[in-house]
């Protein structure tokens, strides 16, 4: 059968418009990371029929991926993650457009990363503290939201770092500090509360890898989130809520929370949900420590 884009995605028909469609054709989203939460991001927004994508991912995929990040197969070990997604992308929608950066986002790429972009999504790593924040500086700075999600137990936590909205930085009170102290605040700006406290082996975290306990179908959630946030920024259409909005579902729990934290960094709310994480997850700095330095 010969490819028809129109065919493709005539099932998104009802849910957008024809011209909405078009529109998301022509759209490019510029994916931070190509792992679990990058690859399932390309692979949500890929059959969701956006036409444009730039990804950007160093690390090549191996055996422990394979529980829950979308291209990770035999096919791909030893790939590029940004690389093998592009590949996948293109296996949905022949006629995409896909720009690969076979490397991290950092100082000297970010423009590049971001040109042509219309939104970005955040599919870094969970102690790339200093990618994370450098990635929302110039996407502000180029008035372009940022969606970021990630897996939270066997639920999702996300936001959006809207360019009218409070940024990311003032959200979790981040300034000079030590790169722990960072990582330590967004664990407890994202994961601070909630029944994952209850369920999840904090022993199992691993800063040195960036490993954490995390399954596909919390991917697969936090990626349904995001690629609604998504469509509805490129479409401009729906209710949208950025930062100092924060979302959280665990279908597990049956838990569905939105929080709206206009003090961000300054709330006492927040201070005592930072002194939680250093309590309720015992070693955890020192597992922060050990791994940052070795980065």
């Amino acid at each position: 059968m010969d490819w028809d884009y129109a065919v493709a995605f005539s099932r998104n028909l009802g849910l957008v418009g024809e011209a909405e469609q078009e529109r998301l054709r022509r759209a490019t989203v510029a994916i931070a990371g190509a792992g679990g939460m990058g690859s399932a991001h390309a692979l949500t927004l890929a059959r969701l029929g956006v036409g444009g994508f730039t990804l950007a991912d160093p690390d090549v995929y191996e055996l422990a991926n394979f529980n829950r990040q979308a291209a990770a197969e035999l096919g791909t070990l030893g790939r590029n993650k940004a690389e093998a997604t592009a590949a996948m992308i293109r296996r949905i929608n022949p006629e995409a457009r896909v720009r690969v950066l076979p490397e991290a986002v950092g100082p000297g790429n970010v423009a590049e990363f971001l040109a042509g972009a219309d939104l970005a999504m955040d599919g870094l790593d969970t102690f790339a503290i200093e990618a994370r924040r450098l990635l929302m500086r110039a996407a502000r700075q180029r008035e372009l939201a940022v969606v970021s999600a990630g897996p939270i137990g066997f639920g999702a936590a996300w936001f959006v770092q809207d360019p009218e909205g409070m940024d990311f930085d003032r959200f979790l009170g981040l300034g000079e500090e030590e790169p722990v102290e960072q990582v330590l605040r967004f664990l407890a700006g994202i994961a601070g509360q909630g029944p994952h406290l209850r369920y999840l082996e904090s022993r199992r975290v691993d800063a040195k890898t960036g490993a954490a306990p995390s399954v596909g179908l919390a991917v697969a959630v936090a990626a349904g989130a995001a690629a609604a946030e998504a469509l509805k920024r490129l479409l401009g259409r729906g209710p949208r809520r950025g930062l100092p909005w924060l979302f959280h579902f665990d279908p597990y729990a049956h838990h569905f929370r939105r929080y709206y934290r206009p003090l961000g960094g300054r709330d006492p709310l927040f201070r005592l949900r930072l002194w939680a994480v250093r309590r309720l997850l015992p070693g955890v700095r020192k597992r922060v420590e050990a791994g940052l330095s070795e980065r």
